[in-house]
């Protein structure tokens, strides 16, 4: 069983805290370095939206960033498995005929 320790982060200036398993706190401190950063840009358009409303726009806009980097990830692997196709039909063309 894994050791949890809680943490205390910040967005927009409001504190949180949350429960972190043991050897994952850097990872979570860039992950919310990163949100907040996110959400302050967002606040910064102008206006004066809710936290909630900027803490929305920020999760769709970095669903969408997520969502684009799989689908590319998954047009990488159909062109390595296409490669590899290819790769066999020359390897195929360039044996000499057994007979």
């Amino acid at each position: 069983m894994s050791e949890t320790t809680a943490i205390k982060l910040k967005f927009l200036g409001r504190e949180i805290q949350v429960a972190c398993k043991a050897g994952e706190k850097d990872a979570l401190l860039r992950a919310a370095d990163y949100v907040n950063n996110e959400m302050q840009s967002i606040k910064a358009r102008g206006g004066n939206p809710s936290v909630e409303k900027v803490a929305i726009i920020t999760a769709m806009n970095m669903a969408n960033e997520l969502l684009r980097l799989r689908e590319s990830s998954g047009a990488v692997t159909g062109l390595e498995d296409n490669i590899a196709a290819m790769q066999k039909m020359i390897d195929a063309a360039m044996k000499p005929d057994a007979g």
